[in-house]
């Protein structure tokens, strides 16, 4: 999957900005900042301090966990990680089936 830089939702243009670690936690896949309208998506993610890289699931998974956050926050002015989380993991789901029955 080809992670977009940008895109639009309700009129606000949203950057995506891939780096490579998060330097300040541990365990960090990604996040959605409202105020910024930005999603980072990390490559690499600090376990007990140690770099590891993510596979490109992985990384795939974090981008819709993000988006659904960012599509939770301009509908409902909130997020909740729970539903990010199952929404992202169907999303794959859906993607991938289509993909292995040769839908795409």
């Amino acid at each position: 999957m080809m992670i977009p830089s940008k895109f639009t939702i309700h009129g606000h243009e949203i950057k995506v900005i891939q780096r490579e670690i998060d330097n300040k936690e541990d365990n960090r896949y990604g996040y959605y900042d409202n105020t910024r309208e930005e999603i980072v998506i990390f490559s690499k993610v600090r376990s007990d301090g140690e770099p590891i890289d993510l596979t490109d699931t992985q990384i795939e998974a974090t981008f819709y966990h993000e988006l659904v956050h960012c599509f939770q926050w301009h509908i409902k002015g909130e997020t909740d990680e729970w539903e990010a989380q199952s929404y992202s993991g169907l999303i794959i789901e859906f993607l991938k089936s289509k993909i292995d029955n040769g839908d795409f």
